[in-house]
């Protein structure tokens, strides 16, 4: 299937590529199905697009928070998962959404509500975890910045 999309004009995307959000994203309800895309498909990428099928110009840019927070263990209700199938440690991403703002430096992570996609059911949900200490707005650019200064110790 084709789908036009916000940054990589048109892609096309196979059907077991879609992931849908039974209901939507937390304040977007609209959309439904997505896929996520990324810029290189041969490395590990830093920063992916959750893309809408539906509407060309709706994507959200999204990492894999254990790349850069190792010890992130969000802390759900499991009712909140029950409708997207069994989850193992084998079976499940979790992506957090960033916001980039012109000023770069500003860019932040929101570590309270994090996407959970079940890899078989292809079924996924926003949710609010429990950890009082995951911040909304987390200051990503700020921790990159103390991981690169931490590897140029370590080299």
């Amino acid at each position: 299937m084709n789908i036009q999309t916000k940054h990589f004009g048109e892609v096309q995307i196979s059907e077991d590529k879609i992931i849908h959000f039974p209901y939507g994203l937390l304040g977007l309800t609209e959309y439904k199905d997505f896929t996520v895309l990324y810029d290189n498909e041969s490395e590990e990428p830093i920063i992916s697009w959750l893309q809408s099928t539906e509407d060309k110009d709706f994507a959200l840019p999204i990492i894999n928070p254990i790349t850069f927070f190792s010890e992130y263990a969000p802390m759900v209700e499991d009712e909140l998962l029950k409708e997207m199938g069994e989850l193992n440690e084998d079976n499940f991403l979790i992506f957090n959404v960033i916001v980039i703002p012109e000023e770069v430096e500003k860019m932040t992570v929101n570590l309270k509500a994090p996407i959970i996609v079940n890899l078989d059911t292809k079924k996924a949900r926003q949710v609010i975890v429990d950890n009082e200490d995951y911040n909304a707005r987390y200051p990503l650019y700020e921790h990159l910045k103390k991981i690169k200064e931490k590897a140029k110790v370590g080299e």
